[in-house]
C-alpha cells in the first residue's frame, strides 16, 4: 500500500480493464506481479474478480465487498469506456510500468550498498547487477512488446 494516490496508475489501469473487459481477466491475473501495490479496497475487488466466474457480471457481486470496495467498483463502472481502446497496449503497459518499479527498488537498493562495499569482486558483481537491472528496465520501455 505504500504507493503514491495518482490519478491513473498502473494498478488502477489494470482494474479498470478487468472490470471493463472480462475477458482479459484471467490473462491479467495470470501475469499480475507481486509487486503491484493495490490499496485494500483495489485488492478486494481483485480477490473477487479472481473468483468471479467471466459470465457474470461484476455488478452482481457488489454484496460481496465493503463498503470502501463497493464504492471504488461503482466508480470503476460508472466510468466511460471506449470499445476502441487498445487494450493489449494498456495491460502491457502497465504490467511494464509496475515491472519498472520493482527494478527501480533494486537499482536503488545495490546503489545504496556499492559505496559500502570494498573494492574487488564483491563490488564488480554489484556493478554488473546494477547494470543488468537498468537493461532490463531499458527493455521494458519497448513499444514492441506485447502481452502472452
Amino acid at each position: 500500500m505504500g504507493r503514491p494516490a495518482a490519478g491513473h496508475n498502473a494498478e488502477r489501469r489494470l482494474l479498470e480493464v478487468m472490470v471493463h473487459e472480462p475477458e482479459w481477466r484471467s490473462r491479467i491475473l495470470d501475469t499480475l506481479p507481486d509487486s503491484a501495490a493495490f490499496t485494500a479496497a483495489e485488492q478486494q475487488v481483485v480477490d473477487l474478480l479472481r473468483v468471479a466466474p467471466p459470465d457474470v457480471p461484476v455488478s452482481a457481486l457488489f454484496d460481496r465487498l465493503d463498503p470502501p470496495a463497493r464504492a471504488l467498483l461503482t466508480g470503476l463502472l460508472a466510468q466511460p469506456w471506449a470499445g476502441d481502446l487498445d487494450i493489449g497496449a494498456i495491460v502491457t503497459g502497465a504490467l511494464d510500468r509496475i515491472e519498472g518499479r520493482k527494478l527501480d527498488t533494486a537499482i536503488t537498493e545495490r546503489q545504496r550498498r556499492l559505496p559500502l562495499v570494498p573494492i574487488g569482486e564483491e563490488k564488480d558483481a554489484l556493478v554488473r547487477e546494477i547494470r543488468d537491472l537498468t537493461e532490463q528496465k531499458r527493455r521494458l520501455r519497448r513499444p514492441s512488446r506485447s502481452p502472452s
